[in-house]
């Protein structure tokens, strides 16, 4: 690595994380893939629930976040979000649950780093 590469990998790194509310974040920062109803850029207007449960999730005096949704009403890609906010902004050990090894790898590949290149 030249030192240039050092300085600005030095420099990411060690940026503090966003204080600015999780979906003002995602709002600026993430971007829903063409395969999405919704391409573009992310906007909560339509999801205020969204926006109350990824505050929550952003809180770090809220220890457990619990939601009871119903079906197709956004929860994973916004847990997605959330672990992109997380990538982003204040690094630590993540734990994501699937089914198996290729059900990871397809969400992986699919999902997550589709949203973290678009940041």
């Amino acid at each position: 690595m030249t030192d240039a590469e050092i300085n600005a990998f030095l420099r990411y790194g060690l940026a503090p994380p966003s204080l600015e509310p999780i979906d003002n974040w995602l709002s600026k920062n993430v971007q829903l893939g063409p395969d999405s109803d919704l391409p573009g850029r992310i906007s909560f207007d339509q999801l205020p629930m969204q926006r109350y449960l990824l505050r929550k999730c952003q809180d770090a005096s809220v220890p457990k976040v619990m939601a009871m949704v119903a079906a197709q009403c956004t929860k994973t890609k916004s847990l997605e979000f959330f672990l992109v906010w997380k990538i982003k902004n204040s690094p630590a050990p993540t734990a994501w649950f699937t089914g198996d090894n290729g059900d990871a790898k397809i969400l992986s590949q699919t999902r997550i780093k589709i949203d973290l290149q678009s940041c």
